[in-house]
């Protein structure tokens, strides 16, 4: 089952257990852009990042290597900071 980015980030939701269990029994996928675009949404919540990492470790990422979707995680992170920083956080 190919899971887009809203589904994930949704799923991370205290209030969305159900989905989180039907996520996991049926062997999820994502594109690595999927990937790029959880981690580099700048309005990623810290409190989330290791349940992303979990749910993006249980699942198939196709189409880019690691290294990749890493440089795009850095990248994207860069461009978050910045935009705190722009808004005074």
């Amino acid at each position: 089952m190919l899971i887009d980015s809203n589904i994930i980030i949704y799923s991370a939701q205290p209030s969305y257990a159900d989905l989180r269990r039907i996520i996991a029994s049926h062997a999820p996928a994502v594109s690595a852009i999927n990937y790029v675009e959880v981690f580099g949404d700048h309005r990623l919540m810290e409190q989330h990042r290791p349940y992303y990492r979990h749910a993006y470790g249980a699942a198939a990422i196709g189409a880019a290597r690691e290294e990749t979707r890493e440089a795009a995680d850095d990248t994207r992170e860069g461009q978050r900071a910045a935009i705190n920083f722009q808004r005074g956080s």
